[in-house]
C-alpha cells in the first residue's frame, strides 16, 4: 500500500463520513494532546497523516487516519500539512483505519477488542446495504479474524520457579524488590 506522501493545504481535507463520529470523540485536550501539541510545535510532524482522495471533489481529500495531527496543526495556525495520499475504497479505507489504530501501542485490549467489534460492525452494515463486493467481505472477515488472533488478551503468569538468589519458590511474573526481603 504505497501512496505519495505530499503536503496539502489543510482546509483541502474535510473528514471522511466512514469516521466522523470516531474523530469527534477521539479529541478532548488531554494530557496526550497537550503533549502532541508541544511536540508537533518543536519538532515538527513526523507521521503524516493518512488521506485518500474524494471522488466528489478532486481537490479536495478525506482524513483516514491522523485527526489528532490535523486538529493539532490547526490549534497551532498551520496551513499546510505533510499527507500520506492513499486511493482507497471505502472498505480500504476502513481497513487502514482500523489496522492503524490497532497498531496503537497505547491502547488496552478492551479497546482494541471494541475497535475490532466494531469493524466488524460497520464491515457488516456495509455488506447489508450492498456497498461492498461479496469476495472482498470474505477478505475483510479473514483480515478482522487475523486482527483477533493477533491482539489477544495478555497471558496470566501462572505458575512458581526456585530462585537461586534467595532459595525460595516465587510466583512467575513477581517483582525483583521481592528478593530483597527474602535475602535479608
Amino acid at each position: 500500500m504505497s501512496g505519495e506522501i505530499k503536503e496539502i493545504p489543510i482546509k483541502d481535507i474535510e473528514l471522511d463520513e466512514l469516521f466522523q463520529d470516531r474523530y469527534l470523540n477521539r479529541w478532548n485536550y488531554n494530557k496526550k494532546d497537550t503533549e502532541l501539541l508541544e511536540s508537533i510545535h518543536t519538532v515538527g510532524l513526523i507521521l503524516p497523516i493518512i488521506v485518500r482522495i474524494n471522488n466528489n471533489d478532486e481537490n479536495k481529500y478525506l482524513l483516514v487516519k491522523g485527526y489528532r495531527r490535523l486538529k493539532v496543526k490547526q490549534i497551532l495556525k498551520h496551513k499546510i500539512i505533510m499527507c500520506k495520499i492513499l486511493e482507497l475504497s471505502d472498505s480500504d479505507a476502513m481497513g487502514v483505519y482500523f489496522s492503524a489504530t490497532l497498531g496503537c501501542k497505547e491502547l488496552t485490549y478492551e479497546q482494541k477488542k471494541r475497535s475490532i467489534e466494531t469493524f466488524r460492525g460497520i464491515m457488516n452494515d456495509m455488506d447489508e446495504r450492498g456497498l461492498i463486493e461479496k469476495n472482498r467481505v470474505k477478505e475483510l472477515e479473514k483480515y478482522i479474524n487475523n486482527l483477533e488472533i493477533r491482539n489477544k488478551p495478555p497471558k496470566k503468569i501462572t505458575g512458581s520457579y526456585y530462585c537461586p538468589i534467595c532459595k525460595h519458590r516465587h510466583m512467575r511474573g513477581q517483582k525483583y524488590e521481592d528478593h530483597k526481603r527474602y535475602a535479608e
